[in-house]
């Protein structure tokens, strides 16, 4: 086992909406990686007419929306509200990013005078 890098501080937010089963397995591949090289919070807002998946080790949060629609604006609102952490990174359900590139950034982040 690696070591994994502890930000218990970052709440990554996932807004997804199961099109079909690529869209669920890549996911969890995201899912997945993040959890092994990462020590973090994961939350999924899901839309949809029913619930489709629960993500072990995640927070999960159902929308019921009756359309085909993918409200990601409205997902992300409603995930933000519920997340507890300094730093909140809204993360896309189809892409792995270099984990040394999200360290970098939040580096960068934390360094600002925003922050």
């Amino acid at each position: 086992m690696i070591d994994k890098y502890d930000l218990s501080s970052v709440g990554f937010l996932i807004s997804y909406h199961r099109e079909n089963d690529s869209r669920a397995a890549n996911l969890k591949i995201v899912i997945d990686f993040l959890q092994y090289h990462l020590k973090t919070n994961i939350i999924i807002i899901e839309s949809g007419t029913a619930r489709t998946a629960v993500f072990e080790g995640c927070r999960n949060i159902f929308v019921p929306i009756n359309k085909s629609l993918f409200p990601k604006t409205l997902l992300l609102n409603i995930g933000i509200l519920a997340c507890d952490n300094d730093i909140i990174i809204s993360h896309d359900a189809d892409v792995l990013l270099p984990i040394s590139q999200l360290i970098k950034s939040l580096d960068l982040i934390k360094k600002s005078p925003f922050c």
